[in-house]
């Protein structure tokens, strides 16, 4: 992603649309790298969000294992894990540095 900004005009804005940009280590980085940064942060309904994500990886692991070999529970278990670290890791920062985050509400 910082690779990305090398050789753009200085002060001029960019954006990072992918929720994994909300994982701590990578705000983290965001946040050393452009000290400025402001994050918004779409709040939407957690049901369509979860099974958006599920389709995705199980199709993403059909390419390289059979859907009987799938366990749908885990994948489940996984998407979840995933969702509460982005969400805890962006809500810690909204809590530290509310200037930082403007909160949108997103309807489908």
């Amino acid at each position: 992603v910082l690779s990305f900004t090398a050789g753009r005009p200085e002060g001029e804005r960019f954006a990072l649309k992918s929720p994994l940009h909300m994982e701590p280590a990578y705000m983290r980085e965001l946040i050393r790298q452009y000290p400025d940064a402001v994050f918004i942060w779409p709040h939407r309904d957690m049901v369509p969000v979860v099974r958006s994500y599920c389709g995705l990886y199980l199709e993403l692991g059909l390419m390289f294992y059979t859907p009987e070999s799938l366990d749908k529970h885990k994948i489940g278990r996984a998407v979840m894990r995933g969702l509460a670290n982005r969400i805890g890791g962006m809500a810690a920062h909204a809590e530290r540095h509310p200037e930082s985050v403007l909160h949108v509400s997103f309807d489908e």
